[in-house]
């Protein structure tokens, strides 16, 4: 059955503001089934959850994202 993932990404420092609990509960509201989230720089080549939640997903699902700049 299809679900409507989301994926929130933030860089690794907090201090700049960024807020991924902001993100997960945006994504919610907006009616993500699963959310899969990381802390990670937005320039790095390598971001292991999305590349899990890339490799996962369902057949006929979505994907909404949120990043925070």
């Amino acid at each position: 059955m299809p679900k409507n993932y989301g994926f929130a990404r933030c860089s690794l420092a907090e201090e700049k503001g960024q807020d991924i609990n902001r993100q997960v509960r945006e994504l919610k509201a907006a009616g993500a089934d699963e959310i899969i989230s990381e802390r990670v720089h937005g320039d790095a080549k390598v971001k292991p959850q999305l590349d899990f939640l890339l490799e996962n997903i369902e057949p006929n699902s979505t994907i909404d994202k949120l990043y925070a700049t």
